[in-house]
């Protein structure tokens, strides 16, 4: 008993001068982070530690005492520990912020640096905390992250990204220029096709009836052809007659009967007389049927489909107008 008693460690406190046994002492509530005991009467000696009393043991026994306290204290740790040492630690994921979050967090940001109540000593504001760690970009309301912040990766994927958008503005910019240049290429094709359409028109004969605007056809229709000097052109009902001066050469028929008898002509006698061909004669027996231009074609009206008024020109569709409100 004698032997146990002298082994007894005793601590004192220097405040109030109370005497604790180590077998009184709760070392899980009263033991402080630098490894001393604290004072139990917390009320009137707060943050006060205990010191050994060095008639009560040695040294050896003080530590020994307070290798038991910690194994106590740190059993429970090294437990666990051995207990989760083949778990894989997780992998935080930063969350993407979103619009109430990236408010929530300006709005944080704001009282932490104006002084708010929340950021002059009541806790870190929001805009500290793990979730903020974008700051300006979470503030603005991004989601994509700053580019200091990026891993190399992300900085791959961006630059990636900025290049095939290059790309894909290049390909656009190219295909509008082609497409531009293709539209200019048929607005001078038509521009083209019509002058040559015109220049054609121009050379083929009147409709029946009309006065050609050749030098001559005018004083030939009045009986002054014999006067005129060179080719003379009169268009008749019977088709467009030449003469060929003041020299009593024959006269020979040069144009076309009709617009739709291409090719059709008949030599002509001699005193002047002009003889017809056979289609004359048979026109005076039928019924005579207007042609139309069908892209430079003669066609006759009757057998004009919707394709051929749609490939029309200007010019002839006008004209094919004119003749089927006539008819």
């Amino acid at each position: 008993a004698q032997q146990s008693k002298k082994q007894e460690v005793f601590y004192v406190c220097p405040s109030c001068k109370s005497r604790f046994s180590a077998v009184d002492i709760d070392f899980n509530t009263l033991l402080s982070p630098s490894g001393g005991i604290l004072c139990p009467n917390l009320e009137s000696c707060r943050g006060i530690e205990l010191t050994e009393d060095e008639g009560s043991s040695d040294a050896s026994a003080v530590v020994e005492a307070h290798r038991t306290a910690l194994r106590v204290q740190l059993s429970g740790l090294q437990q666990a520990l051995r207990d989760t040492a083949d778990v894989m630690p997780p992998t935080y994921k930063r969350p993407k912020p979103e619009e109430p979050e990236a408010e929530e967090a300006a709005a944080a940001a704001r009282l932490g640096n104006g002084g708010g109540s929340r950021g002059a000593g009541g806790g870190p504001s929001s805009a500290n905390t793990l979730g903020a760690s974008t700051g300006i970009a979470k503030a603005v309301g991004s989601s994509a992250p700053v580019p200091w912040m990026m891993s190399s990766s992300q900085q791959r994927a961006l630059l990636n990204g900025e290049e095939e958008k290059a790309i894909r503005d290049d390909e656009e910019r190219a295909k509008a220029e082609e497409e531009k240049a293709r539209a200019a290429a048929e607005v001078a094709y038509m521009r083209k096709y019509n002058e040559k359409l015109k220049e054609a028109s121009a050379l083929l004969p009147p409709p029946v009836g009309w006065m050609d605007t050749h030098p001559g056809a005018v004083a030939a229709a009045a009986g002054g052809a014999d006067e005129a000097v060179g080719a003379e052109y009169v268009r008749t009902d019977d088709g467009l007659v030449a003469r060929k001066g003041d020299e009593g050469r024959e006269v020979e028929e040069v144009a076309h009967v009709r617009t739709h008898e291409v090719g059709r002509s008949a030599a002509s006698q001699e005193g002047g007389d002009v003889v017809m061909g056979t289609a004359a004669e048979e026109d005076d027996e039928e019924e005579e049927e207007e042609m139309v231009m069908v892209c430079g074609v003669a066609k006759p009206i009757s057998e004009v489909t919707d394709e051929d008024q749609e490939n029309m020109t200007p010019e002839e569709h006008q004209r094919f107008l004119e003749l089927a409100s006539e008819a």
